[in-house]
């Protein structure tokens, strides 16, 4: 009996979704297209409607101790604010606001204190979903930001030497030649 009853209702879970898709198209509905790089499959259409009316479900806005700052009671946060992307704030004191130091469409996650003095931030940051993080130099005082990597290759932030002089990060080639199906397979050769 209990194997009918959850087989009828994931049939009609099924339906329910198939039936949004089709009526989506048939009224004309704006549907969202997955970005170029994403391969979507077994997935149906999504109106934008149904896209708003969900996202407030998917308004989280956790923080996270992203670094401190080497001389000041100060550290590098990493939130949104609504209806925004994850950036970096700073907060100077206990309790205090959060002060924007970045933003852009696109989410900044991960950056590094300078270690000497903290003048200016390195921050990682990717452009379109593209996954092809690139580092950038912050100085915090003018608000300014200069590329410091190759944009045919993917970095990220690891740590600064102990003399402070030097940061480390890792750098992988981008093949943007490699078609989907090529990117799906998982070698294990060693």
């Amino acid at each position: 009996m209990f194997t009918r009853q959850l087989a009828t209702g994931l049939t009609a879970a099924v339906l329910a979704v198939m039936s949004v898709g089709a009526y989506a198209q048939a009224n004309g509905a704006k549907i969202i297209e997955p970005n170029s790089h994403l391969t979507v499959e077994g997935i149906p259409p999504i109106t934008e409607d149904l896209a708003q009316r969900v996202g407030r479900y998917n308004d989280f806005r956790p923080r996270k101790l992203v670094d401190w700052h080497p001389k000041h009671r100060e550290m590098l946060v990493s939130t949104r604010t609504s209806g925004t992307t994850v950036q970096l704030h700073l907060l100077r004191k206990p309790m205090g606001e959060l002060e924007p130091l970045t933003d852009f469409p696109d989410p900044v996650r991960d950056a590094r204190f300078e270690p000497k003095n903290g003048d200016y931030i390195v921050y990682a940051k990717d452009e379109g979903g593209s996954e092809a993080a690139q580092l950038y130099r912050l100085d915090l005082n003018t608000r300014q930001s200069t590329l410091l990597t190759d944009p045919n290759e993917k970095h990220g932030i690891e740590e600064w030497n102990h003399a402070g002089t030097q940061l480390l990060f890792t750098s992988t080639q981008l093949d943007k030649t490699a078609g989907a199906e090529r990117r799906k397979e998982v070698t294990t050769d060693l």
